[in-house]
């Protein structure tokens, strides 16, 4: 599956993950999204654990 709608993605996670916040995503919503929905961006605005939260999340589906 591959989406190319990063705000609607975004939309989704904040729902799922109230930990996501919209600034630690401002600036990398074009770079951190891709096929199969798994977070390859590796900026140190990213935590590890936001990237693990995520992961899991989609992986359920």
């Amino acid at each position: 599956m591959k989406i190319d709608q990063p705000n609607f993605i975004y939309k989704k996670y904040k729902r799922k993950h109230k930990i996501l916040r919209y600034n630690i995503f401002n600036g990398y919503q074009r770079n951190i999204f891709r096929s199969n929905l798994y977070i390859y961006e590796e900026s140190i605005h990213l935590s590890a654990e936001i990237k693990i939260q995520c992961r899991s999340c989609m992986q359920e589906k």
